[in-house]
C-alpha cells in the first residue's frame, strides 16, 4: 500500500494551518486531562486504500465481511485510533468545503483520543457522542472560516447529527446498554 505524508501535497501549509487551528480551537473544550501524548500525522491514501484500511481494521479475521465492507463502505476519511493517524484521500482539495470539514472532523477525533475519550481511553465516550461532537464542531469551524456551505452539505451534516443525537439520552449523554 503506497502512502504519502502531509509534506508531499502542494497544500501542505494550508493543511497544517487547518489542523493546528482546529487543535487550538479545541484546546480547553474537554475537562479531561490529556491521556495520550502523540503528535498528529496525516496519511494520504487513494479511496480504495482508505476502504481497505478501514475495513481491514474492522474485519481483519473475517475475509467475507472484509470483502463486503470494502465493496459497500463509503468511508471518505477517518481517524485511526490504533496509529493516531488522520487518514485522508489523496484527492483532498482544501478549496472544497467538504474536504476542509473532513480534516476538521478527523482532527476532532484526534483531540478526543488524546483526552482518552475514544474506546481505549480512561474517559471513554460512546461512538454516538464522539460523532455528534465532531460533526457539531466541524460545522462550527466551517462557519467560522467563512466557507461556502452548500445546501447538500448542510443537509448531510444535519441528517447525521440528528441520527447521532437520537442515540443519546435527553441530556446528550451515552445510553448504557
Amino acid at each position: 500500500m503506497a502512502t504519502s505524508y502531509m509534506g508531499d501535497i502542494k497544500s501542505g501549509p494550508k493543511l497544517f494551518n487547518i489542523v493546528e487551528a482546529t487543535i487550538i480551537y479545541l484546546e480547553n473544550r474537554y475537562d479531561t486531562p490529556i491521556q495520550y501524548h502523540h503528535n498528529w500525522q496525516v496519511i494520504l491514501l487513494t479511496h480504495e486504500e482508505i476502504q481497505q484500511r478501514w475495513c481491514g481494521s474492522q474485519y481483519e479475521n473475517d475475509i467475507k465481511k472484509n470483502a463486503t465492507c470494502v465493496s459497500e463502505s463509503k468511508i471518505y476519511a477517518f481517524y485511526e485510533v490504533a496509529s493516531g493517524a488522520i487518514i485522508l484521500p489523496r484527492s483532498t482539495n482544501l478549496d472544497r468545503t467538504h474536504d476542509v470539514a473532513s480534516v476538521v472532523h478527523e482532527v476532532v477525533h484526534f483531540v478526543q483520543d488524546k483526552h482518552g475519550l475514544t474506546w481505549r481511553g480512561n474517559n471513554y465516550k460512546c461512538l454516538e457522542w464522539l460523532e455528534l461532537e465532531a460533526m457539531t464542531i466541524e460545522m462550527d469551524i466551517v462557519k467560522l472560516l467563512g466557507l461556502h456551505r452548500p445546501s447538500w452539505y448542510i443537509s448531510h451534516n444535519n441528517k447525521w447529527r440528528k441520527k447521532w443525537r437520537s442515540k443519546l439520552d435527553t441530556n446528550g449523554n451515552c445510553v448504557q446498554i
